[in-house]
């Protein structure tokens, strides 16, 4: 494309066809757009077979290590600090050790926390 006939390698010729590539964010947007529905039913069809065997019996389990990792930035006028909002991260697995859900973070591994956690998860069990 850039030496075909009456074109040149000049800079404003390929400054042109370099501007004219979607940028990541259009890429992103349009791979959403053609592939969302798409993912979503084989992530939840996987979903269903994995709920049928391994949801027979659950095990939750709770990583305080990783979870002080997670830390946003408070701003307090000119100053600053981090705050570690969260001190556990809470795991439902199932009967083979598989996670049955994206591990989340929570403030401790209290039952509240854990209900939390777990309710939309046996909602879901149950429907398939």
């Amino acid at each position: 494309a850039l030496h075909a006939v009456g074109h040149g390698t000049s800079h404003r010729r390929i400054l042109f066809l370099l501007q004219s590539f979607p940028t990541s964010e259009q890429l992103q947007s349009i791979a959403h757009l053609a592939f969302g529905d798409l993912v979503q039913c084989r992530v939840k069809a996987v979903q269903e077979h994995q709920f049928l065997y391994n949801a027979q019996g659950l095990r939750i389990d709770g990583a305080f290590k990783k979870a002080k990792m997670i830390v946003r930035w408070i701003r307090q006028g000119g100053k600053g600090r981090h705050d570690a909002p969260f001190s556990c991260l809470i795991a439902v697995c199932g009967v083979d050790g598989s996670l049955l859900a994206p591990v989340l973070p929570a403030r401790g591994e209290a039952w509240d926390d854990i209900v939390a956690v777990l309710r939309p998860l046996l909602l879901e069990i149950i429907e398939v």
